[in-house]
């Protein structure tokens, strides 16, 4: 899709000055050189390694028809002059594809870990209500019903993200249901993003490469719940918060919204009155809600509460926890509670999320995106069905954080059986020096479990099912859905449901046995 708008148009969505001739006609909207096309506006946006003021020049040589800059330059081209310009390039994309946000119900989770699975989940509720709902982040853009981006960002930048909102308004599609990473937020990816409704997960140690401290990181996430930069203020309907976490007290009292807790004890709106394990190895909930006061969302029978039977197949407390979050926002929503229960008892997990790998090997595999501390501690909660150990996989990512290295080793080691430390994206860092922290980590427990370090992850993965009995859950954790390992030398392509597939055949594994699927 390609629009028109006069440059004085988009100028006035921030106030701009505009320097040169407004009634310039911009085609389209850009923030990397290497992409313009003729017509476009060039967004000079500072990063933390380059600054696109440098190439504007480039971006003008390739057909630029005008520049948002925070400072002036000697080109001849019209400008925009902002004093921020990554976070006036939201706004100036929404008002480039005529407000896309503003026809569509957004809901946007944010947390250390859960967002893909409640986006997806939420999705899926909108949609059993008769709400057709496009889904946004980690794992690419469905929009329509079809898949419309690959996996990239958690969050697009803000003028992707615009251009994606426009198409799911072509499409057709009522809600977005949007992940929210600390990274978008912080950068002011939902700028001109209005949020209808705004979950919490969670929020744990991580990405502190690029926040700092705890601190930074928790005051990005909060973003989401007040302005989001996005100037429009609260979500609409309402903040969905995890009860157990320690920083919900924290962003509640910040919240100028209705605010929906969800969590395993009383004092939650959604609550959890009961577990049960079906023989199929299903989990069966009782749920008891009630909207807060204030909330405009759905109501049973005219009332504002109820009990919901939900019986589900995606594993784990920690899913439970996920379901909650988006049964809550659903609730906001105004959706019918029997849809709610439709949805998630029909739900699976996304890819890369405790996917399951069955080939009719004696044990079980499955592989999960569990990249921090949180995560594994989380997954490693799970039971083998047969009463088998619990076998790791698992690494640490180069370029980021080495402070939870170590605590990553140790969580492993505190509920794994059995551990193979390996390579996860090592980037430029020494493989073996990642593993060493790691390994630090994990011996730092008392009578910890066997582990080896095998650098080579396909090997690491071979000697975690040839280790493997009847009866074991083979985990193997950190990349999840990604399709690439990211060395030194550059990306290569790397699939761990695959690997884990080629070997099983290789190892003649495959076609023995029937499992109980999780």
């Amino acid at each position: 899709m390609r629009h028109l708008r006069p440059l004085g148009e988009l100028a006035r969505a921030v106030a701009a000055e505009v320097r040169g001739d407004p009634l310039t006609p911009v085609r389209g909207i850009s923030y990397d050189s290497r992409a313009v096309q003729p017509g476009a506006l060039f967004a000079c946006l500072r990063g933390l390694r380059a600054d696109g003021h440098d190439f504007a020049q480039e971006a003008v040589r390739r057909g630029a028809a005008a520049l948002l800059v925070e400072r002036p330059l000697p080109l001849p081209v019209p400008q925009l002059v902002v004093p921020d310009a990554r976070l006036a390039l939201g706004r100036v994309a929404a008002a480039y594809w005529d407000h896309p946000g503003r026809r569509l119900r957004v809901a946007a989770v944010t947390g250390t870990n859960g967002k893909t699975t409640i986006a997806h989940l939420f999705a899926a509720c909108a949609r059993a209500a008769g709400e057709p709902a496009a889904v946004v982040g980690t794992l690419g853009a469905w929009i329509g019903g079809r898949r419309a981006r690959e996996p990239g960002l958690t969050t697009p930048e803000s003028a992707d993200l615009q251009e994606l909102l426009a198409a799911a308004v072509a499409a057709g599609d009522r809600w977005v249901s949007l992940e929210a990473s600390s990274h978008g937020l912080a950068l002011g990816r939902l700028e001109g993003t209005p949020v209808d409704v705004a979950i919490l997960s969670q929020i744990r140690r991580d990405h502190f490469d690029f926040h700092g401290d705890f601190e930074s990181y928790r005051r990005a996430k909060l973003r989401l719940f007040t302005e989001a930069g996005r100037a429009q203020g609260a979500p609409s309907l309402g903040a969905v918060l995890n009860a157990e976490d320690p920083s919900t007290p924290w962003i509640a009292a910040r919240v100028r919204a209705p605010v929906l807790l969800y969590g395993f004890g009383a004092p939650a709106h959604l609550r959890v009155e009961e577990v049960r394990r079906a023989p199929s190895g299903r989990t069966r909930l009782t749920l008891r809600w009630r909207l807060p006061g204030e909330a405009k969302g759905g109501r049973l029978d005219g009332s504002p509460g109820g009990r919901l039977e939900v019986e589900m197949g995606l594993p784990g407390a920690f899913n439970v926890s996920n379901a909650l979050a988006a049964a809550g926002a659903a609730l906001l929503a105004g959706f019918a509670p029997e849809a709610i229960a439709r949805a998630l008892a029909e739900a699976r997990p996304p890819e890369g999320r405790v996917e399951s790998v069955e080939m009719g090997q004696p044990f079980q595999v499955l592989v999960d995106f569990a990249h921090n501390p949180a995560a594994l501690e989380a997954v490693l909660e799970l039971e083998p069905v047969d009463g088998g150990r619990r076998i790791v996989v698992f690494g640490a990512e180069g370029g980021k954080d080495p402070g939870k290295r170590p605590l990553m080793g140790r969580a492993v080691a505190e509920r794994a059986d059995y551990a193979i430390i390996t390579s996860d994206n090592p980037h430029h860092e020494d493989p073996e020096a990642i593993a060493r922290e790691v390994e630090r980590g994990f011996l730092s427990v008392p009578d910890p479990p066997p582990c080896e370090v095998v650098l080579d992850r396909r090997e690491a993965i071979r000697r975690a099912l040839e280790v493997a009995q009847p009866g074991d859950l083979v985990l193997i954790a950190g990349k999840g859905h990604e399709r690439t390992l990211v060395g030194a030398d550059g990306a290569r392509p790397f699939r761990d449901v695959q690997v884990v597939r080629e070997l099983l055949v290789a190892l003649g594994l495959a076609g023995r046995h029937r499992l109980l699927r999780l």
